[in-house]
């Protein structure tokens, strides 16, 4: 190991019975500070870049579908499926924002000058019954609530899906699981969002899909 470099004192100069100087014993300690401060980056540092720009789960969400499906699906928080339905909750009116809503936020997410960026990584899971249609996931804000006198709190509508968020899987096989990634894209702004798959159509008869979407951010 190369001998550290003193500038601004020499600890050597601090002997028995000779005068002190502040300089010599503030010496090393200014200088160790100088060096950790230009020396705890990203350069320096191994792996910290990996620990930004590595993709990190932040949201999930899950749904059923069959082939009375027409409207955008919303998938319920968490990754759960819906089971027990043949039309799952869907953005006509009786979605449940406990279920399905997910409160993002930029800030929440700041790391110096990066830039969030995120993601959504989509699979659909099918019976022996091809659907034989197209399902676009996409990341949508809430638009309006609703819920009269003695009715619980719903989401009635959403607004256009946020740009960049969407991918397909067109006409996904019959047993199988088909996976689908999206690019980046840029982090929205602060609000109520959730997790949608929009079907082309309805699917085929006797056709059941489990749907999952995991949102993913990373710092870059």
């Amino acid at each position: 190991m190369p001998a550290f470099a003193y500038t601004t004192g020499n600890p050597n100069n601090l002997t028995a019975g000779a005068n002190a100087s502040m300089a010599d014993i503030q010496g090393p300690f200014t200088d160790l500070r100088t060096a950790i401060n230009g020396s705890l980056d990203e350069t320096n540092v191994p792996n910290l870049s990996a620990a930004f720009t590595t993709y990190k789960e932040i949201a999930r969400g899950g749904a059923q579908t069959t082939n009375t499906v027409t409207n955008v699906v919303t998938l319920l928080a968490g990754g759960v499926v819906a089971t027990n339905v043949s039309n799952p909750i869907v953005n006509s009116g009786n979605a449940s924002p406990a279920d399905v809503a997910l409160y993002l936020d930029p800030t929440a997410f700041t790391a110096n000058t990066r830039t969030t960026k995120l993601r959504i990584r989509y699979v659909v899971f099918t019976n022996s019954t091809a659907p034989a249609i197209t399902y676009t996931v996409g990341l949508y804000p809430i638009a309006t609530y609703g819920g009269g006198l003695g009715q619980g709190p719903f989401v009635a509508s959403v607004g256009t899906v946020v740009t960049g968020s969407t991918a397909n899987i067109v006409s996904p096989g019959a047993a199988a699981a088909t996976t689908a990634v999206t690019s980046d894209f840029n982090f929205p702004a602060a609000g109520q969002y959730l997790l949608g798959v929009a079907p082309s159509t309805t699917a085929a008869t006797n056709s059941v899909q489990h749907h999952v979407a995991y949102l993913e951010m990373r710092q870059v």
